[in-house]
Protein backbone atom coordinates (compact mmCIF):
# COMPACT_ATOMS: atom_id res chain seq x y z
CA UNK A 1 0.00 0.00 0.00
CA UNK A 2 1.29 3.21 -0.81
CA UNK A 3 0.57 6.73 0.16
CA UNK A 4 -0.13 9.94 -1.83
CA UNK A 5 0.21 12.75 0.06
CA UNK A 6 -1.42 15.28 -2.71
CA UNK A 7 -4.19 13.16 -3.70
CA UNK A 8 -6.87 15.56 -2.08
CA UNK A 9 -5.71 18.42 -3.64
CA UNK A 10 -6.50 19.97 -7.08
CA UNK A 11 -3.96 20.32 -9.78
CA UNK A 12 -0.52 19.17 -10.29
CA UNK A 13 0.53 15.98 -7.71
CA UNK A 14 4.30 17.10 -6.40
CA UNK A 15 4.72 14.66 -3.87
CA UNK A 16 3.66 11.15 -3.89
CA UNK A 17 5.29 8.52 -1.64
CA UNK A 18 4.49 5.19 -3.26
CA UNK A 19 5.08 1.59 -1.74
CA UNK A 20 6.06 -0.57 -4.19
CA UNK A 21 9.13 -3.31 -5.11
CA UNK A 22 11.12 -1.90 -7.75
CA UNK A 23 11.78 -4.55 -10.60
CA UNK A 24 8.38 -6.14 -9.97
CA UNK A 25 6.08 -7.27 -13.10
CA UNK A 26 4.15 -3.33 -13.09
CA UNK A 27 6.30 -1.71 -10.45
CA UNK A 28 6.30 1.20 -12.86
CA UNK A 29 2.57 1.43 -13.57
CA UNK A 30 1.66 1.39 -9.50
CA UNK A 31 3.55 4.87 -9.93
CA UNK A 32 0.95 6.03 -12.00
CA UNK A 33 2.48 9.29 -13.49
CA UNK A 34 0.88 12.13 -14.48
CA UNK A 35 3.37 13.31 -16.98
CA UNK A 36 7.04 13.21 -17.46
CA UNK A 37 9.22 12.27 -13.55
CA UNK A 38 11.37 15.19 -12.02
CA UNK A 39 13.18 12.61 -9.46
CA UNK A 40 12.93 9.16 -8.69
CA UNK A 41 13.96 8.07 -5.27
CA UNK A 42 14.21 4.59 -3.82
CA UNK A 43 14.80 3.14 -0.53
CA UNK A 44 15.67 0.03 -2.34
CA UNK A 45 19.85 -0.91 -2.69
CA UNK A 46 19.52 -1.24 -6.18
CA UNK A 47 22.93 -3.45 -5.81
CA UNK A 48 20.58 -6.07 -4.97
CA UNK A 49 18.20 -6.83 -8.19
CA UNK A 50 19.88 -10.00 -10.89
CA UNK A 51 21.73 -7.54 -13.74
CA UNK A 52 19.01 -8.02 -15.97
CA UNK A 53 15.97 -6.42 -13.85
CA UNK A 54 18.31 -3.80 -12.59
CA UNK A 55 18.69 -2.69 -16.35
CA UNK A 56 15.23 -2.98 -16.97
CA UNK A 57 14.74 -0.40 -14.13
CA UNK A 58 17.40 2.01 -15.07
CA UNK A 59 15.40 1.78 -19.08
CA UNK A 60 12.29 2.84 -17.40
CA UNK A 61 13.12 5.63 -15.22
CA UNK A 62 15.24 6.60 -17.73
CA UNK A 63 12.35 6.94 -20.73
CA UNK A 64 10.15 8.30 -17.35
CA UNK A 65 12.64 11.38 -16.29
CA UNK A 66 12.25 14.82 -17.64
Amino acid sequence: MGLDATRSRPGPRPVRYIEVLIGSPGWFAALDPDGPLDAAVSTTALHCPEPDTLREIHRDLAAALR
